[in-house]
This record gives C-alpha cells, structure tokens and sequence, in this order.
C-alpha cells in the first residue's frame, strides 16, 4: 500500500511502538464490513466520518483534507454545476459517501459505479462516462499515474471538502486516542513533507472569464 494515508499510519505505528499488518485488496463495502463486525481488520487508515459509521467506529481526529471537484474530458461541454450534467453518467466509487450523497440529492444524473477511483477515471477518459465526481488530490494523482491527459477539472462540487480521519474498530477507543496523541506531536514541516511526496502543487481554474 502507498500514498498518504499509508506514510502517515506507518510514521504514526513507529511512533506509538505498534506493527502494522495490510490487506490491500479488499473492496473498500466488504472492509467496512469488517470492521463493523471485528473480523480480520482492526483500523482503517483513511475514511470520512458519518453518523452511520460512527456507530461501529472510533475516528481519529482529522489530518488530510481535499476539495471535492468534478472531473470532465477536454472535450467535454462547459460544466458549471451538477444541474449540467442532467441525465448524463457519472463515475463514482462503490460505497463511497459520495455514492448515497449523488443518489440521494440528483436522481436525474445516472451512476455508474466502479470499485476503485482508478477506474471510475479510466471509465471517464474511455468516454463511458461523462464526469467523474471525486476529490481533488486522489483524482490528480491518479490521472498523473495513469496518464490521463484528456481528463480535466471543470467545477467545484457541492458537498463540501473531503475530510479524512483513521478509523479504529468501536470496541477499540485506546487506539484511536494513542493515534490523536501521536499526529498532535506531528510538526507543520512533517504535514508538508508527507503530502508533497505524493501531490504536486495543483492549481485549477473553472468559470468563464
């Protein structure tokens, strides 16, 4: 596993003298799952808190947040908003909260629900979507990866900034209070230097001059 969350928990677990062990390739549904039930895992390193999950999980406090935008290609019309994309298809996570959120406030947008943020882009570049709605930093970096140069940011979304925290099974609240205590002793150069390892500055306009 790479990426933020990955160096913050593997800094966090040297700090704190505990050993870290992961599953990299269960679908983020079924790892909910487990750790709603305390099966196989014991802490998620990256995910939103809500009221429901709330309820089988300890958060952490926050330590990484990213706009949410819409992604469009090239060649795409002008995007303002979500009204724009009326009765088109956006690629969206499976199980993510932007899931029920889409589904729930615009039931005339079609969802087409992909496992991984990877290929909820790649369905967008091929043209079987029309918009990818997704946050700012993981949507980036995986179109630098992938080279996915047809794929631009055309818009802001309007739910708000993703915030991510660590979530640690309920049963389990020590841990979530040994982790807050250790990302309290993290200084600002730490923050950046963690972040600037895998996010280039991104800078992006939207609108009409």
């Amino acid at each position: 596993p790479l990426g933020i969350s990955g160096d913050y928990l593997n800094a966090v677990a040297q700090r704190a003298g505990f050993q870290v062990k992961y599953f990299p390739d269960i679908p983020w549904p079924d790892a909910l799952k487990h750790i709603k039930n305390r099966e196989k895992i014991d802490l998620l390193p990256a995910l939103m808190e809500t009221p429901d999950r709330k309820e089988y999980i300890a958060f952490t406090q926050n330590y990484l947040t990213s706009p949410r935008v819409i992604f469009t290609r090239e060649d795409s019309g002008f995007v303002d908003s979500l009204e724009d994309l009326a009765n088109k298809t956006i690629s969206v996570e499976r199980g993510y909260f932007l899931q029920q959120k889409l589904s729930d406030e615009y039931p005339n947008i079609k969802l087409l629900i992909k496992e991984t943020t990877e290929d909820a882009l790649e369905s967008l570049s091929s043209g079987e979507a029309d918009a990818y709605v997704g946050n700012l930093t993981a949507g980036t970096y995986n179109i630098k990866m992938k080279g996915l140069d047809n794929i631009k940011i055309a818009a802001p979304a309007p739910f708000g900034n993703l915030t991510l925290a660590m979530g640690v099974r309920k049963d389990w609240p020590e841990l979530a209070s040994i982790i807050n205590k250790v990302l309290a002793t993290f200084n600002h150069k730490e923050h950046v230097a963690i972040r600037d390892k895998w996010v280039a500055p991104i800078r992006y306009e939207y609108g009409i001059s």
